[in-house]
Protein backbone atom coordinates (compact mmCIF):
# COMPACT_ATOMS: atom_id res chain seq x y z
CA UNK A 1 0.00 0.00 0.00
CA UNK A 2 1.45 3.37 -0.94
CA UNK A 3 2.27 6.03 1.61
CA UNK A 4 -0.03 8.53 -0.12
CA UNK A 5 -3.05 6.33 0.50
CA UNK A 6 -2.11 5.78 4.14
CA UNK A 7 -1.81 9.54 4.70
CA UNK A 8 -5.06 10.55 3.00
CA UNK A 9 -6.87 10.90 6.32
CA UNK A 10 -4.45 13.61 7.47
CA UNK A 11 -5.21 16.14 4.76
CA UNK A 12 -8.11 17.85 6.52
CA UNK A 13 -5.76 19.66 8.87
CA UNK A 14 -3.92 21.51 6.13
CA UNK A 15 -6.33 23.10 3.70
CA UNK A 16 -6.27 26.90 3.33
CA UNK A 17 -8.31 29.20 5.54
CA UNK A 18 -11.01 31.40 3.95
CA UNK A 19 -12.59 34.47 5.55
CA UNK A 20 -16.38 34.10 5.85
CA UNK A 21 -18.91 36.63 7.18
CA UNK A 22 -19.90 34.24 10.01
CA UNK A 23 -17.52 33.62 12.88
CA UNK A 24 -17.38 31.66 16.10
CA UNK A 25 -15.15 32.79 18.95
CA UNK A 26 -14.71 31.87 22.56
CA UNK A 27 -12.52 30.00 24.98
CA UNK A 28 -11.23 26.43 25.04
CA UNK A 29 -10.71 24.98 28.52
CA UNK A 30 -9.63 21.62 29.89
CA UNK A 31 -11.87 19.46 32.06
CA UNK A 32 -10.40 21.08 35.20
CA UNK A 33 -11.35 24.55 33.93
CA UNK A 34 -7.81 25.69 33.06
CA UNK A 35 -7.10 27.38 29.73
CA UNK A 36 -6.22 25.03 26.87
CA UNK A 37 -3.55 27.03 25.04
CA UNK A 38 -1.60 26.14 21.93
CA UNK A 39 -4.35 23.82 20.65
CA UNK A 40 -5.30 23.84 16.97
CA UNK A 41 -9.05 24.14 16.31
CA UNK A 42 -10.29 23.03 12.88
CA UNK A 43 -13.73 23.83 11.46
CA UNK A 44 -14.90 21.03 9.13
CA UNK A 45 -18.01 21.23 6.96
CA UNK A 46 -20.27 18.43 8.23
CA UNK A 47 -21.60 17.23 4.86
CA UNK A 48 -18.36 17.15 2.85
CA UNK A 49 -15.78 16.91 5.67
CA UNK A 50 -14.03 19.83 3.96
CA UNK A 51 -11.94 22.12 6.16
CA UNK A 52 -13.24 25.69 6.04
CA UNK A 53 -10.88 27.31 8.58
CA UNK A 54 -8.50 26.68 11.42
CA UNK A 55 -6.73 28.58 14.17
CA UNK A 56 -4.70 28.04 17.33
CA UNK A 57 -5.72 29.02 20.85
CA UNK A 58 -3.83 31.77 22.67
CA UNK A 59 -2.37 31.79 26.16
CA UNK A 60 -5.82 32.24 27.73
CA UNK A 61 -7.45 29.62 25.50
CA UNK A 62 -9.18 32.26 23.37
CA UNK A 63 -9.81 31.70 19.65
CA UNK A 64 -11.78 33.00 16.65
CA UNK A 65 -12.77 31.13 13.48
CA UNK A 66 -14.56 32.13 10.29
CA UNK A 67 -17.08 29.49 9.19
CA UNK A 68 -19.61 28.83 6.45
CA UNK A 69 -23.38 29.09 7.06
CA UNK A 70 -23.67 25.32 6.56
CA UNK A 71 -23.34 22.94 9.57
CA UNK A 72 -19.73 22.61 10.78
CA UNK A 73 -17.87 20.42 13.26
CA UNK A 74 -15.20 21.97 15.47
CA UNK A 75 -12.31 19.61 16.25
CA UNK A 76 -9.22 19.96 18.39
CA UNK A 77 -5.93 18.72 16.93
CA UNK A 78 -2.77 18.28 19.01
CA UNK A 79 0.38 16.22 19.07
CA UNK A 80 0.12 12.77 20.61
CA UNK A 81 -3.68 12.77 20.58
CA UNK A 82 -6.44 11.72 18.23
CA UNK A 83 -8.64 14.60 17.00
CA UNK A 84 -11.36 15.48 19.51
CA UNK A 85 -14.79 16.73 18.47
CA UNK A 86 -15.62 19.93 20.40
CA UNK A 87 -18.98 21.03 19.00
CA UNK A 88 -21.40 20.94 16.06
CA UNK A 89 -22.70 24.34 14.98
CA UNK A 90 -24.71 26.04 12.28
CA UNK A 91 -24.52 29.82 12.11
CA UNK A 92 -26.92 32.09 10.32
CA UNK A 93 -25.68 34.52 7.68
CA UNK A 94 -23.33 37.14 9.28
CA UNK A 95 -23.87 35.65 12.76
CA UNK A 96 -21.09 36.10 15.34
CA UNK A 97 -21.37 33.44 18.05
CA UNK A 98 -19.43 33.09 21.30
CA UNK A 99 -18.95 29.63 22.85
CA UNK A 100 -17.10 27.94 25.69
CA UNK A 101 -15.65 24.58 24.67
CA UNK A 102 -14.21 21.80 26.81
CA UNK A 103 -11.21 19.77 25.65
CA UNK A 104 -11.28 16.12 26.67
CA UNK A 105 -8.28 13.79 26.63
CA UNK A 106 -7.91 11.31 23.79
CA UNK A 107 -4.23 10.31 23.77
CA UNK A 108 -2.69 7.92 21.28
CA UNK A 109 -1.06 5.14 23.31
CA UNK A 110 2.74 5.20 22.98
CA UNK A 111 3.92 2.15 21.12
CA UNK A 112 7.21 0.71 20.03
CA UNK A 113 7.87 2.25 16.63
CA UNK A 114 9.14 -0.24 14.09
CA UNK A 115 11.56 1.22 11.56
CA UNK A 116 11.71 0.10 7.99
CA UNK A 117 13.28 1.35 4.80
CA UNK A 118 12.13 0.86 1.25
CA UNK A 119 13.46 1.94 -2.11
CA UNK A 120 9.95 2.26 -3.44
CA UNK A 121 7.00 4.26 -2.18
CA UNK A 122 5.64 1.41 -0.07
CA UNK A 123 5.51 0.57 3.61
CA UNK A 124 5.09 -2.76 5.31
CA UNK A 125 1.71 -3.42 6.95
CA UNK A 126 3.47 -3.47 10.31
CA UNK A 127 5.18 -0.08 10.01
CA UNK A 128 2.57 1.97 8.13
CA UNK A 129 0.15 2.70 11.05
CA UNK A 130 3.00 3.96 13.26
CA UNK A 131 4.31 6.07 10.39
CA UNK A 132 0.89 7.64 9.83
CA UNK A 133 0.52 8.50 13.53
CA UNK A 134 3.98 10.01 13.81
CA UNK A 135 3.79 12.00 10.58
CA UNK A 136 0.40 13.33 11.67
CA UNK A 137 2.17 14.84 14.70
CA UNK A 138 4.89 16.29 12.47
CA UNK A 139 2.32 18.01 10.27
CA UNK A 140 0.49 19.29 13.34
CA UNK A 141 3.71 20.96 14.50
CA UNK A 142 4.46 22.36 11.04
CA UNK A 143 0.95 23.78 10.79
CA UNK A 144 1.24 25.35 14.26
CA UNK A 145 4.30 27.35 13.16
CA UNK A 146 2.25 29.24 10.58
CA UNK A 147 -0.94 29.77 12.63
CA UNK A 148 -1.54 32.93 14.66
CA UNK A 149 -3.55 33.12 17.86
CA UNK A 150 -5.42 36.11 19.28
CA UNK A 151 -2.31 36.92 21.31
CA UNK A 152 -0.04 39.56 19.81
CA UNK A 153 2.76 38.25 17.60
CA UNK A 154 6.01 37.64 19.52
CA UNK A 155 8.69 40.30 19.08
CA UNK A 156 11.82 38.58 17.86
CA UNK A 157 15.54 39.23 17.48
CA UNK A 158 16.99 37.17 14.65
CA UNK A 159 20.62 36.86 13.57
CA UNK A 160 21.14 36.29 9.84
CA UNK A 161 24.49 34.68 9.09
CA UNK A 162 26.38 34.41 5.78
CA UNK A 163 29.70 32.64 5.36
CA UNK A 164 31.95 31.95 2.37
CA UNK A 165 33.86 28.66 2.35
CA UNK A 166 36.32 26.96 0.08
CA UNK A 167 35.44 23.66 -1.60
CA UNK A 168 36.52 21.76 1.54
CA UNK A 169 34.11 23.74 3.70
CA UNK A 170 36.87 25.80 5.39
CA UNK A 171 35.74 29.40 6.09
CA UNK A 172 37.47 32.02 3.94
CA UNK A 173 36.73 34.86 6.36
CA UNK A 174 34.70 35.79 9.40
CA UNK A 175 30.95 35.25 8.90
CA UNK A 176 28.85 38.31 8.16
CA UNK A 177 26.17 38.58 10.86
CA UNK A 178 23.20 40.92 10.64
CA UNK A 179 20.63 41.55 13.38
CA UNK A 180 16.95 41.84 12.45
CA UNK A 181 14.16 42.69 14.87
CA UNK A 182 10.40 42.75 14.53
CA UNK A 183 7.04 41.20 15.50
CA UNK A 184 7.17 37.77 13.90
CA UNK A 185 7.77 34.12 14.78
CA UNK A 186 8.48 33.16 11.14
CA UNK A 187 11.94 34.48 10.24
CA UNK A 188 11.96 33.02 6.74
CA UNK A 189 9.39 31.99 4.14
CA UNK A 190 9.75 30.07 0.88
CA UNK A 191 7.98 30.24 -2.45
CA UNK A 192 4.79 28.20 -2.77
CA UNK A 193 4.64 24.41 -2.92
CA UNK A 194 2.94 24.70 -6.31
CA UNK A 195 5.90 26.63 -7.77
CA UNK A 196 8.41 24.22 -6.25
CA UNK A 197 6.52 21.30 -7.76
CA UNK A 198 6.56 22.98 -11.18
CA UNK A 199 10.09 24.45 -11.18
CA UNK A 200 12.08 22.39 -8.68
CA UNK A 201 14.24 23.52 -5.76
CA UNK A 202 17.12 24.84 -7.91
CA UNK A 203 16.20 27.32 -10.62
CA UNK A 204 18.47 28.73 -13.34
CA UNK A 205 18.07 32.51 -13.64
CA UNK A 206 20.21 33.76 -16.50
CA UNK A 207 23.70 32.58 -15.54
CA UNK A 208 22.96 32.19 -11.82
CA UNK A 209 21.36 29.39 -9.81
CA UNK A 210 18.77 30.10 -7.10
CA UNK A 211 18.50 27.59 -4.23
CA UNK A 212 15.03 27.34 -2.67
CA UNK A 213 14.57 26.22 0.95
CA UNK A 214 11.27 24.61 2.04
CA UNK A 215 9.42 26.37 4.84
CA UNK A 216 6.64 24.96 7.02
CA UNK A 217 3.95 25.88 4.46
CA UNK A 218 5.72 23.72 1.89
CA UNK A 219 6.53 20.84 4.24
CA UNK A 220 2.93 20.64 5.50
CA UNK A 221 1.38 20.95 2.04
CA UNK A 222 -0.52 18.31 0.14
CA UNK A 223 1.92 18.70 -2.76
CA UNK A 224 4.88 17.72 -0.58
CA UNK A 225 2.98 14.71 0.74
CA UNK A 226 1.96 13.54 -2.70
CA UNK A 227 5.43 13.97 -4.23
CA UNK A 228 7.46 12.05 -1.62
CA UNK A 229 7.77 8.58 -0.14
CA UNK A 230 8.23 8.10 3.62
CA UNK A 231 9.71 5.51 5.98
CA UNK A 232 10.73 5.27 9.63
CA UNK A 233 14.43 5.17 10.54
CA UNK A 234 16.29 4.91 13.89
CA UNK A 235 17.57 8.04 15.59
CA UNK A 236 21.12 9.28 14.89
CA UNK A 237 24.00 8.30 17.17
CA UNK A 238 23.96 11.74 18.82
CA UNK A 239 20.24 11.42 19.66
CA UNK A 240 19.19 7.78 20.14
CA UNK A 241 16.02 9.09 21.83
CA UNK A 242 14.81 10.39 18.46
CA UNK A 243 13.11 8.57 15.62
CA UNK A 244 13.23 9.71 12.02
CA UNK A 245 10.73 9.98 9.19
CA UNK A 246 12.82 9.75 6.06
CA UNK A 247 11.45 11.15 2.81
CA UNK A 248 12.58 11.08 -0.82
CA UNK A 249 10.98 12.09 -4.13
CA UNK A 250 8.57 9.46 -5.39
CA UNK A 251 9.85 10.01 -8.92
CA UNK A 252 12.81 11.71 -10.59
CA UNK A 253 12.23 14.32 -13.27
CA UNK A 254 15.23 14.97 -15.49
CA UNK A 255 16.49 18.53 -15.15
CA UNK A 256 14.41 19.25 -12.02
CA UNK A 257 15.98 19.21 -8.54
CA UNK A 258 14.07 17.97 -5.51
CA UNK A 259 14.92 17.39 -1.87
CA UNK A 260 15.32 14.33 0.33
CA UNK A 261 15.87 14.19 4.06
CA UNK A 262 14.59 13.28 7.49
CA UNK A 263 12.20 14.74 10.06
CA UNK A 264 13.55 13.96 13.55
CA UNK A 265 10.97 13.47 16.32
CA UNK A 266 11.39 12.76 20.05
CA UNK A 267 10.11 9.22 20.70
CA UNK A 268 8.48 9.91 24.07
CA UNK A 269 6.94 13.36 23.56
CA UNK A 270 6.44 12.96 19.78
CA UNK A 271 7.57 16.59 19.37
CA UNK A 272 9.28 17.64 16.12
CA UNK A 273 12.95 18.44 16.76
CA UNK A 274 14.72 18.97 13.47
CA UNK A 275 14.64 18.66 9.69
CA UNK A 276 17.75 17.69 7.72
CA UNK A 277 17.61 17.77 3.93
CA UNK A 278 19.77 17.46 0.83
CA UNK A 279 19.12 18.65 -2.68
CA UNK A 280 18.36 15.70 -4.94
CA UNK A 281 18.85 15.26 -8.67
CA UNK A 282 21.92 17.54 -8.96
CA UNK A 283 24.82 16.86 -11.34
CA UNK A 284 27.18 14.19 -10.01
CA UNK A 285 29.96 16.74 -9.60
CA UNK A 286 27.93 18.28 -6.74
CA UNK A 287 27.44 15.05 -4.76
CA UNK A 288 30.61 15.41 -2.68
CA UNK A 289 29.59 18.78 -1.27
CA UNK A 290 26.44 17.67 0.60
CA UNK A 291 24.40 20.65 -0.58
CA UNK A 292 21.35 21.05 1.59
CA UNK A 293 20.39 22.37 4.98
CA UNK A 294 18.80 21.95 8.37
CA UNK A 295 15.96 23.53 10.38
CA UNK A 296 15.61 23.19 14.17
CA UNK A 297 12.17 23.58 15.75
CA UNK A 298 11.10 24.52 19.25
CA UNK A 299 7.85 24.99 21.17
CA UNK A 300 7.33 27.46 24.02
CA UNK A 301 5.46 26.60 27.22
CA UNK A 302 2.40 28.45 25.89
CA UNK A 303 2.27 26.18 22.82
CA UNK A 304 3.90 28.61 20.37
CA UNK A 305 5.93 26.74 17.73
CA UNK A 306 8.77 28.42 15.81
CA UNK A 307 11.85 27.69 13.72
CA UNK A 308 14.72 28.56 16.04
CA UNK A 309 17.74 27.85 13.84
CA UNK A 310 18.35 27.02 10.17
CA UNK A 311 21.03 27.01 7.49
CA UNK A 312 21.49 26.19 3.82
CA UNK A 313 24.72 25.11 2.13
CA UNK A 314 25.01 26.14 -1.54
CA UNK A 315 27.66 25.89 -4.23
CA UNK A 316 29.26 28.91 -5.88
CA UNK A 317 29.80 27.82 -9.47
CA UNK A 318 31.45 29.02 -12.66
CA UNK A 319 30.50 27.99 -16.18
CA UNK A 320 33.29 26.86 -18.48
CA UNK A 321 32.60 28.07 -22.02
CA UNK A 322 33.37 26.41 -25.32
CA UNK A 323 36.39 28.10 -26.98
CA UNK A 324 35.36 30.81 -29.42
CA UNK A 325 31.89 31.26 -27.96
CA UNK A 326 30.59 33.26 -25.03
CA UNK A 327 27.35 31.33 -24.76
CA UNK A 328 28.03 27.59 -25.17
CA UNK A 329 28.53 26.12 -21.70
CA UNK A 330 30.51 22.88 -21.69
CA UNK A 331 30.99 22.38 -17.95
CA UNK A 332 29.98 23.85 -14.60
CA UNK A 333 32.45 23.52 -11.73
CA UNK A 334 32.38 24.49 -8.05
CA UNK A 335 34.56 27.45 -6.98
CA UNK A 336 33.51 27.39 -3.35
CA UNK A 337 30.58 27.11 -0.97
CA UNK A 338 28.25 29.58 0.65
CA UNK A 339 26.49 28.93 3.94
CA UNK A 340 23.45 31.09 4.68
CA UNK A 341 21.33 30.73 7.79
CA UNK A 342 19.88 32.32 10.83
CA UNK A 343 19.07 31.90 14.48
CA UNK A 344 16.35 33.28 16.73
CA UNK A 345 18.06 35.03 19.64
CA UNK A 346 15.07 36.17 21.67
CA UNK A 347 11.27 36.13 21.57
CA UNK A 348 9.14 38.32 23.80
CA UNK A 349 5.57 39.51 24.12
CA UNK A 350 5.29 42.86 25.83
CA UNK A 351 7.46 42.74 28.96
CA UNK A 352 7.40 38.93 29.06
CA UNK A 353 10.49 37.17 27.71
CA UNK A 354 9.36 33.95 26.01
CA UNK A 355 12.65 32.58 24.69
CA UNK A 356 16.38 33.27 24.96
CA UNK A 357 18.66 31.49 22.51
CA UNK A 358 22.32 32.14 21.76
CA UNK A 359 23.16 34.72 24.43
CA UNK A 360 26.79 34.97 23.31
CA UNK A 361 25.81 35.92 19.77
CA UNK A 362 23.16 38.36 21.00
CA UNK A 363 25.73 40.07 23.24
CA UNK A 364 28.25 40.27 20.40
CA UNK A 365 25.74 41.97 18.11
CA UNK A 366 24.65 44.36 20.84
CA UNK A 367 28.21 45.51 21.59
CA UNK A 368 29.63 45.40 18.08
CA UNK A 369 28.33 48.85 17.12
CA UNK A 370 30.13 50.46 20.04
CA UNK A 371 33.42 48.84 19.04
CA UNK A 372 33.33 49.71 15.35
CA UNK A 373 31.64 52.88 14.12
CA UNK A 374 31.71 51.65 10.54
CA UNK A 375 29.83 48.51 11.51
CA UNK A 376 27.43 50.63 13.52
CA UNK A 377 26.30 52.23 10.28
CA UNK A 378 25.93 48.80 8.72
CA UNK A 379 23.63 47.52 11.45
CA UNK A 380 21.55 50.63 12.06
CA UNK A 381 20.98 51.76 8.45
CA UNK A 382 19.16 49.63 5.95
CA UNK A 383 20.90 48.82 2.69
CA UNK A 384 19.26 51.57 0.64
CA UNK A 385 20.06 54.22 3.26
CA UNK A 386 23.62 52.96 3.54
CA UNK A 387 24.12 53.09 -0.22
CA UNK A 388 22.62 56.59 -0.53
CA UNK A 389 24.70 58.02 2.32
CA UNK A 390 28.06 56.51 1.35
CA UNK A 391 27.77 56.42 -2.47
CA UNK A 392 25.64 59.52 -3.11
CA UNK A 393 27.27 60.23 -6.47
CA UNK A 394 26.15 56.79 -7.74
CA UNK A 395 22.46 57.09 -6.85
CA UNK A 396 20.17 56.82 -9.91
CA UNK A 397 23.05 56.29 -12.31
CA UNK A 398 23.00 54.09 -15.41
CA UNK A 399 23.98 51.31 -15.24
CA UNK A 400 22.84 50.79 -11.66
CA UNK A 401 25.60 50.21 -9.14
CA UNK A 402 25.91 48.93 -5.57
CA UNK A 403 28.13 49.30 -2.52
CA UNK A 404 30.48 46.46 -1.59
CA UNK A 405 31.78 46.59 1.97
CA UNK A 406 33.41 44.26 4.45
CA UNK A 407 36.45 43.62 6.62
CA UNK A 408 39.88 42.27 5.70
CA UNK A 409 41.22 39.67 8.17
CA UNK A 410 44.35 37.57 8.42
CA UNK A 411 44.47 33.88 9.31
CA UNK A 412 44.54 34.73 13.02
CA UNK A 413 41.22 36.57 12.56
CA UNK A 414 42.93 39.93 13.22
CA UNK A 415 41.89 42.93 11.14
CA UNK A 416 44.34 43.98 8.43
CA UNK A 417 45.06 47.71 8.02
CA UNK A 418 46.10 49.06 4.63
CA UNK A 419 45.15 46.05 2.54
CA UNK A 420 44.26 46.96 -1.04
CA UNK A 421 40.86 45.57 -2.05
CA UNK A 422 40.25 45.07 -5.77
CA UNK A 423 37.02 44.51 -7.72
CA UNK A 424 37.41 43.66 -11.43
CA UNK A 425 34.78 42.91 -14.08
CA UNK A 426 34.14 43.31 -17.81
CA UNK A 427 31.18 44.57 -19.83
CA UNK A 428 30.66 44.23 -23.57
CA UNK A 429 28.90 46.01 -26.39
CA UNK A 430 28.36 45.30 -30.08
CA UNK A 431 29.89 47.58 -32.67
CA UNK A 432 29.86 47.66 -36.48
CA UNK A 433 29.65 44.29 -38.24
CA UNK A 434 28.67 42.57 -34.97
CA UNK A 435 32.22 42.68 -33.65
CA UNK A 436 32.23 42.46 -29.86
CA UNK A 437 34.27 44.87 -27.78
CA UNK A 438 34.95 44.39 -24.08
CA UNK A 439 35.48 47.10 -21.48
CA UNK A 440 37.40 46.28 -18.29
CA UNK A 441 36.38 47.93 -15.03
CA UNK A 442 38.42 48.13 -11.83
CA UNK A 443 37.69 49.48 -8.37
CA UNK A 444 40.18 49.47 -5.52
CA UNK A 445 40.49 50.96 -2.07
CA UNK A 446 42.63 50.55 1.07
CA UNK A 447 41.16 49.01 4.23
CA UNK A 448 40.96 51.42 7.15
CA UNK A 449 42.36 51.30 10.68
CA UNK A 450 39.81 48.67 11.65
CA UNK A 451 40.26 46.59 8.47
CA UNK A 452 36.96 47.87 7.08
CA UNK A 453 36.60 48.81 3.41
CA UNK A 454 33.96 50.24 1.09
CA UNK A 455 33.77 50.16 -2.71
CA UNK A 456 31.20 52.34 -4.49
CA UNK A 457 30.31 51.92 -8.16
CA UNK A 458 30.16 48.12 -8.52
CA UNK A 459 27.95 47.22 -11.48
CA UNK A 460 24.97 44.97 -10.87
CA UNK A 461 24.11 41.78 -12.72
CA UNK A 462 27.66 41.14 -13.96
CA UNK A 463 30.25 38.65 -12.75
CA UNK A 464 33.22 40.20 -10.97
CA UNK A 465 36.25 39.09 -9.00
CA UNK A 466 36.94 40.55 -5.56
CA UNK A 467 40.11 40.06 -3.54
CA UNK A 468 42.46 41.77 -1.09
CA UNK A 469 46.26 42.05 -1.26
CA UNK A 470 48.92 43.20 1.19
CA UNK A 471 52.72 42.83 0.89
CA UNK A 472 52.44 40.51 -2.15
CA UNK A 473 50.00 38.28 -0.25
CA UNK A 474 46.53 37.87 -1.76
CA UNK A 475 43.25 36.51 -0.47
CA UNK A 476 41.23 33.95 -2.40
CA UNK A 477 39.40 35.64 -5.27
CA UNK A 478 35.66 35.72 -4.58
CA UNK A 479 33.42 35.41 -7.65
CA UNK A 480 30.55 37.83 -7.11
CA UNK A 481 27.42 38.82 -8.99
CA UNK A 482 25.23 41.49 -7.40
CA UNK A 483 21.48 41.05 -8.10
CA UNK A 484 19.74 43.93 -9.85
CA UNK A 485 17.59 44.75 -6.81
CA UNK A 486 20.42 44.80 -4.21
CA UNK A 487 21.89 48.13 -3.05
CA UNK A 488 24.66 46.74 -0.86
CA UNK A 489 26.52 43.48 -0.30
CA UNK A 490 28.93 42.51 2.45
CA UNK A 491 32.02 40.40 1.68
CA UNK A 492 34.76 39.75 4.23
CA UNK A 493 38.18 38.75 2.90
CA UNK A 494 41.10 36.87 4.47
CA UNK A 495 44.73 37.30 3.42
CA UNK A 496 47.30 34.64 4.38
CA UNK A 497 49.81 35.35 7.12
CA UNK A 498 53.35 36.33 6.15
CA UNK A 499 56.43 34.26 7.09
CA UNK A 500 57.11 36.45 10.13
CA UNK A 501 53.56 35.88 11.40
CA UNK A 502 53.92 32.08 11.29
CA UNK A 503 57.03 31.92 13.45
Amino acid sequence: MTCTRWFAALLYVLLPTVAWSQSVSGTLVRTDGSAAFGIQIVAVEQSSQRVVSRTITGSSGRFRLSVTPSPVILRAVRIGHLPVELARLQLQDSEQRTVRLVLTENPIPLRQFVTTTSRRCEQSNRAAPELVELFSDVRTALTAVRLSSLDSAPYGQVALIQELQDRRGVPLAEPFVQLLTGPSKRPFQAISAQRLRAEGYLVQERDSVVYHVPDTDVLASDEFLEDHCFSLVPGPDAHPEWIGIRFAPSKTVRGKAGIKGTFWVARDSRLLQQLDFLYDGLPRAFDRYALGGSVEFSVLPDGTWFEKKWHTRMARTTARLRPGSRFAVTEVFVDGLQRVGGEVLTLSRGEQVLYVGNERLAEMLATQAAVDSDLQAVHYLNDAEMFASVCSEYVNTTPRTSLISGTVFDERRERVVGARVHAVWSTWRRVVDDVERWTDHTLDVLSGTNGFYRLCGAHRDVKMSLWAAVDLRESVKVQLKIPVSVDRVRVDLMVPDGPEDKK
